[in-house]
């Protein structure tokens, strides 16, 4: 993991400032994860600490293929342990907080690895 300023989208202009002294033991978090191979983005967010929750991800890649990130680490020359890691805001008020900040920077990213856009969508679905 890197201590760095901000997080820039490999496929926008936008950038994400990153504010607080954030570590692998930090909850309540939302991270980039970089694939270092072809610099694709995943955004995430998690209650737990992101040790926990980037195991998971690990975990995942070989035991559930149908996920995001296994499928795009499953690919030729590509591995989950060629990733850099980016935990990004912490300290969030609620987990819809959390999740409505997640899908925001899913959209403002374009990431190529999330397919779900997030909580965003369903709230422009139900005010449209």
């Amino acid at each position: 993991m890197q201590n760095i300023q901000s997080v820039k989208s490999t496929n926008s202009d936008f950038a994400i400032k990153v504010t607080a002294s954030l570590d692998c033991n930090s909850s309540n978090v939302i991270y980039v994860l970089q694939c270092d191979t072809c610099q694709a983005q995943y955004v995430g967010q998690t209650k737990k600490s992101f040790r926990i929750r980037f195991n998971n991800h690990r975990s995942d890649a070989s035991k559930k293929p149908n996920l995001s990130v296994s499928r795009h680490f499953q690919q030729p020359g590509h591995s989950i342990n060629d990733v850099s890691i980016y935990i990004v805001q912490s300290n969030f008020t609620s987990h819809r907080h959390r999740e409505q900040r997640e899908s925001y920077f899913i959209y403002k990213i374009t990431s190529i690895i999330n397919e779900d856009p997030g909580v965003l969508s369903t709230i422009r679905s139900s005010t449209s």
